[in-house]
């Protein structure tokens, strides 16, 4: 299964929205499983669609609504949902879920945790546009006007 996050309404501003991430199955079918968001394009391009290890979800960034959520993968059902100005967000092999924050800047503000009901764990003051996770050397890659290195612990 591919997904597909569609930034297929052209109004950000006025309801209802259109934006949904698409599911494409293995036999060329694509069903609609997460609708009603609010994205809009981006200068340059951060991880707003990230998906489990396992399949099992996945999580959007909403910048113009200002939120991440995450979904079921298979039927589409909303698991938790957290507010904030989420840019791009990565997801670990045991669902825990790494995200950055950037209250209106292109960098970034900050990078969080969020466990497995929506709750952020931790906080850090470093940050970028976009996340990248190596699970295999325990790092998060920070993307922004540089590239750090930071240690899951």
């Amino acid at each position: 299964t591919v997904l597909v996050l569609d930034n297929c309404d052209p109004d950000f501003k006025t309801p209802d929205f259109e934006d949904a991430v698409i599911t494409f199955g293995a036999n060329g079918k694509s069903s609609r499983v997460a609708t009603n968001l609010n994205v809009s394009q981006t200068v340059g391009g951060g991880r707003s669609l990230s998906v489990s290890h396992d399949g099992r979800f996945f999580v959007v960034c909403e910048n113009v609504a200002k939120r991440l959520t995450a979904y079921e993968t298979q039927t589409g059902k909303r698991l938790w949902s957290v507010a904030g100005e989420f840019t791009s967000a990565t997801v670990a092999q045991n669902g825990t879920v790494y995200a950055i924050i950037s209250d209106g800047t292109i960098y970034g503000k900050r990078t969080v945790v969020i466990d497995d009901r929506g709750g952020i764990t931790k906080s850090a003051d470093t940050a970028g546009f976009d996340i990248a996770l190596d699970a295999q050397r325990e790092t998060l890659w920070l993307v922004g006007k540089t590239i750090l290195r930071a240690a899951i612990d």
